[in-house]
């Protein structure tokens, strides 16, 4: 009987059977090890092929992704590198800016620099000590200067320059007559007057000159005056 087996050979279907029985027991490792991304048909993996967490930024190709592979509203600033960002081009004028305290301000001077500013006065012209005329409202900083000895004038002092300043002067609705102004320091302001009164001849101050309706006497008139600045 011992003879009979060792000249017997082995039946097709036996080896076939061995050999399948190798292939199945050493084919995934083959896989694990010889199977690429060109083994691979474009577009058949999906999300749930790839397990949860199991990628990294070196398993994705630079410059592969683009803004449709993102969700919307998925990215923050902290997901963004600053430094990789251009300039954004409406922004290009920023740089004429010397620093953000000018957003405020022009040249570092603030709003009220640019702003007009008119300084005004109500006026009782017969009031006050010997008629130097009584300031009854105002904007502020201005007063009536000593008028002794010019009977029918106002010098009223603005306290800074009035040369080169529109002045405007009118009566109020009671009174009636005529009535002039221009800026004292004759010779240091256009048009300027030189005004007697001590202390008064000088660009700060404006004279207000008084006459009745008929222009034939003086007259001591309420009215109001403005400097714009």
């Amino acid at each position: 009987m011992l003879s009979r087996l060792k000249g017997a050979r082995p039946s097709p279907a036996l080896v076939i059977s061995i050999i399948a029985l190798f292939v199945s027991l050493g084919g995934a490792g083959y896989a694990a090890v010889t199977i690429t991304g060109k083994n691979v048909k474009n577009s058949s993996l999906t999300g749930k092929d790839v397990k949860n967490s199991s990628l990294t930024g070196s398993d994705i190709k630079n410059s592969s992704l683009t803004g449709s592979d993102i969700k919307n509203d998925k990215l923050t600033g902290s997901d963004i590198l600053e430094s990789s960002l251009g300039k954004v081009p409406s922004a290009s004028s920023a740089d004429n800016a010397a620093n953000a305290g000018n957003a405020n301000s022009v040249g570092g001077l603030g709003a009220s620099a640019f702003q007009h500013r008119v300084r005004w006065a109500l006026v009782d012209g017969g009031g006050g000590t010997g008629g130097s005329g009584t300031i009854l409202a105002q904007s502020g900083g201005i007063t009536a200067s000593d008028n002794t000895g010019s009977t029918n004038f106002n010098y009223l002092n603005f306290g800074s320059s009035v040369a080169s300043k529109l002045i405007l002067v009118s009566l109020d609705g009671s009174a009636h007559g005529q009535i002039t102004a221009s800026p004292c320091g004759a010779g240091a302001a256009p048009g300027g007057s030189s005004c007697a009164a001590t202390g008064t001849n000088d660009v700060n101050h404006v004279i207000i000159r008084m006459r009745n309706a008929g222009d034939t006497a003086g007259a001591n008139l309420t009215y109001f005056v403005a400097v714009g600045d």
